[in-house]
């Protein structure tokens, strides 16, 4: 969504989101999961045609100023060019419905008010799996941890093979089901600029956010916080758990790799769709997906015992 979205979305007024969601027919708002997002919230919600499906359905509001009936792409009736980011996600959809260990949006909505992807409720991340305050005994062995990682490896490797750039890869949109198989969501590639200034963090947490669960986590009166190290650039708070385990979590915000820090590229180009993509800026795509899946793989090898 680019550059038009860092300076029009951002005026978007608070509302309860439950409003937006329970004016869809057979839809019922649960709860919010992401704090009502200044960008996109995500929530969880029920389908009460009977089959009481758990659904997530992340929601863009649309500027005041923007509210129309028309969702025409034509720039005047769509100056965010949301028309185009629906055909891109629709096809990025096609590509990935092949490929079983990735979760596209299989519905989109677009009215006059906000736009809506829905895609269905999983219940486990990888963050939630090694967390060290999850209620469950959330030790991994390391032929589990090995399992995880190969499937990670395999599944990128489908997804790029395909055509198609994640965008956003952290433990929080990578689950799991009850065999430990992993599921890719939350594709954001087409959703979110690509290129962030160095110099702006308040850009980087209008698209991404804080992360709640950190702050949490580090004043659980459980955990005691050692000491934070550094490992290649990457900030990693050592925990100790009542039961003497050590426990690791990447600092927020370094899933996203240090390339899409680039003053330049941020203000010079966006990619609209990935086939815009030339030479270096398509090698940037690809890496990037991999250096944050680099640091997945850290975090899960550092909850072994050290």
């Amino acid at each position: 969504m680019g550059q038009k979205l860092s300076i029009l979305a951002q005026t978007t007024p608070y509302i309860d989101i439950s409003s937006y969601i329970n004016i869809i027919q057979d839809l019922q708002f649960i709860k919010n999961l992401n704090n009502n997002s200044k960008f996109i919230s995500t929530n969880k919600c029920i389908s009460i045609d009977g089959n009481d499906r758990e659904i997530i359905s992340k929601i863009f509001i649309k500027p005041e100023q923007l509210n129309t009936s028309n969702s025409s792409s034509d720039n005047n009736n769509d100056p965010l060019n949301i028309g185009q980011i629906i055909r891109n996600l629709e096809e990025e959809g096609d590509k990935l419905k092949n490929i079983n260990n990735a979760l596209h949006y299989p519905h989109i909505l677009n009215l006059s008010r906000a736009t809506y992807l829905f895609r269905p409720f999983l219940l486990q991340t990888i963050n939630d799996r090694i967390s060290p305050h999850n209620n469950t005994n959330n030790t991994l062995e390391l032929i589990e941890i090995r399992f995880m990682i190969f499937q990670i490896i395999q599944t990128l490797l489908h997804i790029h093979d395909s055509g198609v750039v994640h965008g956003n890869i952290t433990p929080n949109n990578i689950f799991l089901t009850s065999m430990d198989t992993i599921v890719f969501t939350d594709f954001s590639f087409f959703l979110k600029p690509f290129y962030l200034p160095e110099d702006n963090p308040n850009e980087y947490d209008f698209y991404f956010g804080r992360n709640a669960s950190i702050q949490n986590s580090t004043a659980n009166s459980g955990t005691n916080l050692l000491k934070i190290k550094e490992v290649n650039g990457i900030k990693v708070n050592i925990k100790e758990t009542s039961a003497n385990r050590n426990r690791y979590s990447a600092a927020k915000g370094f899933y996203l790799a240090p390339e899409r820090l680039d003053n330049e590229k941020r203000n010079t180009y966006q990619p609209n769709m990935l086939s815009d993509a030339k030479g270096v800026y398509k090698e940037d795509f690809t890496k990037c997906d991999i250096f944050s899946i680099g640091c997945i793989i850290f975090e899960l090898l550092a909850t072994l015992h050290i």
